[in-house]
């Protein structure tokens, strides 16, 4: 059976597979590799994670996949909101797209800091894919997190 959704061109995965649990992620990405070869899905799949060491493992056992590491900002005030950047975090780690979260609530100056973060990221986006056409970012998603947290440090 195959499922033709052709408004559909890029789907999100996020795996919340904590780091010290980073090997169940190439576990998870079998399973969903052989999903999507099942119902011979043609979209572009983008696996998610907030944690480096899952990236890394999932990277180096699913090489195939579209990857971000989903970058979020500080609780409370945010002075240096680039050390938030999504697309920074994409280039470090060789992936083609990147997201920048919008902060919490309690993040003084929410909204400014988002539109702080967005800005950092379009330019750093643009000089990089400038100096770089053969592995650009080829995306920048702006997005709302759905990490928990369970204190306030």
């Amino acid at each position: 059976m195959v499922y033709e959704q052709k408004e559909i061109k890029v789907c999100f995965f996020n795996i919340k597979t904590p780091s010290e649990d980073s090997i169940l992620a190439p576990i998870i990405l079998k399973k969903l590799s052989g999903l999507l070869s099942r119902y011979n899905i043609t979209y572009n799949s983008v696996i998610e994670t907030f944690h480096t060491e899952v990236l890394k493992k999932m990277k180096k056992e699913f090489p195939g996949f579209n990857y971000s590491l989903d970058e979020e900002s500080n609780f409370g005030l945010v002075l240096k909101p680039w050390r938030f950047s999504g697309v920074k975090a994409a280039i470090h780690h060789g992936n083609k797209f990147a997201i920048a979260f919008r902060p919490r609530k309690i993040t003084i100056a929410n909204w400014t800091t988002y539109r702080r973060i967005i800005s950092y990221d379009v330019k750093l986006r643009y000089r990089y894919n400038k100096k770089n056409p053969d592995s650009k970012i080829s995306y920048l998603i702006g997005g709302q997190s759905t990490r928990k947290k369970s204190s306030i440090a």
